[in-house]
């Protein structure tokens, strides 16, 4: 039997999956370059406008926005790339469990790598997911910051009722997040590669 159009598929598939695992890593590091540094640009401008000042509020409601912007579409980069993960695994998982049962039948019961093909972009627990819910995370804590400046910025009054509204609005924001990721997963669940990205 010649699979050597199968082979070459499964080198592709796990090339591909290298490619698309790395791309998370490094959408996470933009979202903490994009955090830090807009970080350090608030320390700085602290130093030109006092704390309390409108100027300061009104540029910390840019600087918020701005990275709550960022990492959203950087949350949303990762859903779409964990998609681009999940199905070049499912295929090399096909591809082995193929190969294990038609040319080494007898190996199959030692054998100790992934055969399934029942692989989900929602996995709770996996470090794709502990990604996102960090960029999730960072997205709403720049959230709240955001409110925060915004109730300052209209001179709400008194300043723990402003933190309350704030935290409170960035824990909602949070779980809006992982809502939205998750109601995505979900629909893409039985979804083969074809009928997922290209509506096919």
């Amino acid at each position: 039997m010649n699979n050597e159009f199968l082979y070459k598929e499964y080198e592709e598939c796990f090339e591909q999956m290298r490619y698309y695992d790395d791309r998370q890593i490094s959408l996470l590091k933009f979202s903490i370059i994009l955090s830090s540094s807009i970080i350090t640009a608030i320390l700085a401008i602290d130093k030109i406008f006092p704390w309390n000042s409108s100027h300061f509020s009104l540029i910390l409601v840019f600087l918020a926005f701005v990275v709550v912007s960022g990492n959203m579409l950087i949350l949303f980069s990762m859903a779409v790339n964990r998609m681009y993960f999940v199905y070049p695994v499912r295929q090399v998982n096909a591809i082995r469990k193929f190969l294990m049962t038609a040319e080494n039948p007898n190996f199959l019961p030692a054998n100790q790598m992934y055969l399934t093909t029942e692989v989900y972009a929602l996995k709770p627990f996996s470090l794709h997911s502990l990604i996102m819910l960090t960029v999730a995370m960072l997205s709403a804590i720049f959230f709240s910051i955001f409110i925060f400046s915004l109730l300052r910025l209209y001179e709400m009054k008194p300043l723990n009722l402003i933190l309350k509204y704030s935290v409170i609005a960035g824990i909602i924001f949070f779980i809006v997040e992982i809502i939205i990721v998750s109601i995505y997963f979900i629909s893409q669940k039985d979804k083969n590669c074809d009928q997922a990205i290209h509506n096919k």
